[in-house]
C-alpha cells in the first residue's frame, strides 16, 4: 500500500482527488489544506507522493516547494502539482523547483490515472 499527501486549500478538490486515487490504486490518503499544514504532516506521514496546488493561503505551493528542497529527506519524494495556471512563467517555476509533473485544473480522473501509473511503474 503506498501512502499520498494532498495538499490543496479546496476540499472539494481535496475529496475528488482522494476519490479518484483511490477506487484505482492502494492508497491511503492524508489531506492538509494549506503549504503550512503540508509541511506538517509531512514530517508525520512520510509520502510516497505528493499532490499539491500551487495557489494557497498562509502558504503557497511554490513557498512549500522552496522549504522542502532545504531538507535533503524529502528531496525523493515525487511531487504532482495541481494548478489551473497554464502559463509558461508558472510551470518553468515549478519545473525548477523539482516537481515530478504536473495536473491541470480542474482535474480530469483520465489524466490523473494516468500520471498515478506511470508513478507506480517508476517503483517497479
Amino acid at each position: 500500500m503506498y501512502s499520498a499527501l494532498i495538499i490543496d486549500d479546496d476540499i472539494t478538490v481535496r475529496s475528488y482527488l482522494k476519490r479518484i486515487i483511490q477506487k484505482k490504486f492502494p492508497f491511503t490518503i492524508s489531506e492538509a489544506e494549506n503549504g503550512s499544514d503540508g509541511l506538517e504532516s509531512l514530517s508525520k506521514v512520510k509520502p510516497d507522493i505528493i499532490f499539491l496546488d500551487i495557489s494557497m493561503p498562509v502558504m503557497s505551493g511554490i513557498q512549500f516547494l522552496e522549504k522542502i528542497k532545504l531538507e535533503p529527506s524529502y528531496l525523493k519524494i515525487p511531487i504532482i502539482v495541481l494548478t489551473a495556471h497554464n502559463d509558461l512563467e508558472t510551470i518553468k517555476k515549478i519545473v525548477s523547483l523539482g516537481v515530478t509533473d504536473y495536473i491541470l485544473k480542474p482535474i480530469d480522473a483520465a489524466t490523473t490515472y494516468a500520471r498515478i501509473q506511470k508513478f507506480i511503474d517508476s517503483l517497479n
